[in-house]
Formats: C-alpha cells, sequence, structure tokens
C-alpha cells in the first residue's frame, strides 16, 4: 500500500511540474503581449493584454498614478502612449523575466526591461526634461481561472543604477 501511494504521489508531481511548464509558458505570452507597438500608425496596443486581464486589474505605473479597473487601465495606457505621445519612438526590450507560482491558481512575475531616454510630460524634447535610459523592473501578479492564467495587478519601478553596488543581498553573496 506504501508503495502504492509513494508511487501515486511521484506522478502527480511529475504531473504538477509538467503543467507548470506550460503555465509558466502562458504567462509568459501575456507579458509577451503586454505592450505591442504597431510601427505603421505609430501607436502601441494594448488590446491583449487587457483581452487577457481581470475585469478589476490593476496598475501602479512607474511615478506612482493607480489605475483600477479594465477599462481604468485601457484609458490610462492608451492615455499616456498614445494620446500624449509620451513615449513616441521610445525603444523597449525585455532583458529577463521570472515567475513564481505562490499558489496553483497564483503567480507572480519579475519583468526586467529596458527603457530608452523619454520626455515627460508628453514626449517633446524641452532641453530639460530628459529622463535618460535606464532599466526598469515590473511585478505583475496573474491569477488562473476557468484553466486560463489572466494578469490581475502590477506595477513598475525604474531600476536606479546608482544604487544597484550598494544592494545588500549582492553585497552579501559576493563575499562567499
Amino acid at each position: 500500500m506504501k508503495c502504492y501511494l509513494l508511487a501515486l504521489l511521484l506522478a502527480f508531481s511529475t504531473m504538477a511540474h509538467a503543467q507548470t511548464k506550460a503555465d509558466e509558458a502562458q504567462i509568459k505570452s501575456i507579458i509577451d503581449e503586454f505592450m505591442i507597438y504597431d510601427a505603421s500608425t505609430k501607436t502601441f496596443d494594448f488590446s491583449k493584454l487587457l483581452a487577457r486581464s481581470t475585469e478589476d486589474a490593476s496598475w501602479v505605473n512607474i511615478v506612482g498614478m493607480y489605475w483600477n479597473g479594465r477599462e481604468n487601465m485601457r484609458k490610462a495606457f492608451d492615455g499616456m502612449f498614445n494620446q500624449r505621445n509620451l513615449f513616441k519612438d521610445v525603444e523597449f526590450g525585455r532583458k529577463n523575466v521570472t515567475i513564481r507560482f505562490i499558489t496553483p491558481d497564483v503567480a507572480v512575475a519579475n519583468v526586467v526591461s529596458h527603457v530608452g531616454e523619454f520626455y515627460p510630460p508628453d514626449g517633446v524634447n524641452r532641453g530639460t526634461n530628459v529622463v535618460p535610459a535606464s532599466d526598469e523592473m515590473g511585478t505583475m501578479v496573474f491569477v488562473k481561472r476557468g484553466g486560463k492564467w489572466l494578469f490581475t495587478a502590477g506595477q513598475n519601478t525604474i531600476v536606479d543604477a546608482r544604487a544597484a553596488p550598494d544592494n545588500p543581498i549582492q553585497a552579501a553573496t559576493s563575499k562567499k
């Protein structure tokens, strides 16, 4: 009986691992759809991300603005990226994604991206308003509903390159 239970546990752990790979791939595809740039119209399209989000999804942007609900997120992203042209011709590039499953139905992704320099508040260079190119760290929370992963909350922060050498975790691991 004990051997049967052990074999059953091993089989379930193997199946859970395989499902995790599929789940991870689904989450990464949502992250890839977060912001799609259409070069022909010079606009950003957030519709795929929003279609794969919960109705009550929320985002805290890089300067602390809180956008609650799918429709408010759509308006805010469109306003920042398309109406104001704040990020017109700004290069974006994904550098790293790590995903951690909190439960079988909840996952947190940490996404490091590179953002080229831009000019707030409207994308116009006024000589003193440049935000230098930098990396940013985004945290995205996903929930699994009906067998599908959905984005439900996110936040992004500029990675301050001046502070990075003083990160106590990196300092502790480099001394070992």
